[in-house]
């Protein structure tokens, strides 16, 4: 492991337990055993090391979700799929809960565009699945993004206080609530016949 990927996994460890407020350039280079002339060639300063974070959560968090929707054979698995890995990892992700441009407000501007991205990429592979589904006539969607974000958002996998109370439930309660989830949104997208 190179230094910058050391400093960065000592960031994501010091992030993660006292959050990016507390922690400390000094903090980060005496887990990493790095000195602080070789953390300054790789970040600028802390909140630039905080957004390498968030961006390797998040490419973590799309590639596990992205994995788990390939593998799964129908729209509805597939969905499945989508809901149960991405509250998991998102659950995971540590670093991103009670980050915003308000805590951040130096790098305000990168944290809305990292928070867009995100919720771009979700949304678009929401509307991959029901456009599988139309495809194989599994479903029947007369507006897919639209739906994709209606589904979005109507979740909450974008809401820290969703994510918060998902952190008391145990896995099985989250496969359990999303098997009820995928029934109520197949139940109006199955084609009539």
């Amino acid at each position: 492991m190179d230094k910058r990927e050391v400093i960065i996994v000592s960031a994501r460890r010091l992030f993660a337990r006292f959050g990016p407020h507390k922690t400390t350039v000094e903090e980060i280079i005496r887990l990493a055993r790095v000195a602080k002339g070789t953390f300054y060639r790789h970040f600028a300063n802390k909140d630039v090391l905080l957004l390498e974070v968030l961006n390797q959560e998040a490419r973590e968090h799309t590639g596990a979700i992205r994995a788990a929707v390939d593998q799964a054979p129908s729209a509805r698995q597939k969905l499945r799929a989508y809901w149960i890995t991405g509250t998991l990892k998102m659950m995971e992700m540590q670093n991103y809960h009670g980050i915003s441009e308000d805590t951040f407000p130096a790098v305000a501007d990168e944290l809305k565009a990292f928070a867009d991205g995100i919720f771009e990429r979700m949304q678009g592979m929401i509307a991959e699945i029901l456009d599988f589904g139309v495809r194989r006539g599994e479903i029947v969607v007369d507006h897919i993004d639209k739906t994709a974000y209606t589904l979005f958002y109507a979740v909450g996998m974008d809401d820290l206080k969703t994510m918060r109370r998902f952190r008391r439930v145990q896995a099985l309660e989250i496969e359990e609530m999303v098997d009820r989830l995928v029934e109520l949104v197949f139940s109006g997208l199955e084609p009539r016949g």
